[in-house]
C-alpha cells in the first residue's frame, strides 16, 4: 500500500542509487531479482526518474549516509542509532546540492533499464 503512492501521476519522485547497493546480497537471490524487477517497471513509469550510479563512475563528493529530499521543508537521513528530520534551510540546501551532485555521476533512462536488465541476467545464470 506504501508503494501506491509511486503510480499517482500528481506526484513526481527522483531516485539515486548506487550500483553497489543493488549487487549487495543482504536477501535470497530470489527477493534481489523480485526487487530488481520492480525498479525495472518502476523505471518506466512517466513520474518516477530512477538513476544509478555506476560502480565505476566517478564522484565528485562522496555518499555518506542516505537521505530522503521530501520537498523544500524536509530532509530525512536516517543512521544506525536515529532517524533525523532536517527542516532548517541551510541543511536542506545542502542535502539538495549533495543530491544534484550525485546525480551528474547516474545513469538515467535506457542506461538504467539495461543496467538493471544486466544484474537481472547475472543472478539467473547463477552469477
Amino acid at each position: 500500500q506504501r508503494q501506491q503512492v509511486l503510480y499517482d501521476q500528481g506526484k513526481r519522485f527522483e531516485f539515486l542509487l548506487l550500483e553497489h547497493v543493488l549487487r549487495l546480497r543482504v536477501c535470497p537471490v530470489e527477493v534481489l531479482r523480485g526487487q530488481l524487477g520492480h525498479l525495472l517497471a518502476l523505471s518506466t513509469l512517466s513520474n518516477v526518474e530512477l538513476g544509478v550510479i555506476p560502480m565505476d563512475s566517478p564522484v565528485a563528493t562522496a555518499p555518506m549516509h542516505g537521505f530522503w529530499i521530501f520537498d523544500d521543508e524536509l530532509v530525512l537521513v536516517e543512521t544506525i542509532a536515529a532517524e533525523l528530520m532536517l527542516r532548517e534551510p541551510d541543511e536542506i540546501a545542502l542535502h539538495g546540492n549533495v543530491f544534484d551532485t550525485l546525480r551528474e555521476a547516474a545513469r538515467f533512462d535506457e542506461d538504467v533499464r539495461e543496467l538493471l536488465g544486466g544484474l537481472l541476467k547475472e543472478l539467473s545464470s547463477g552469477g
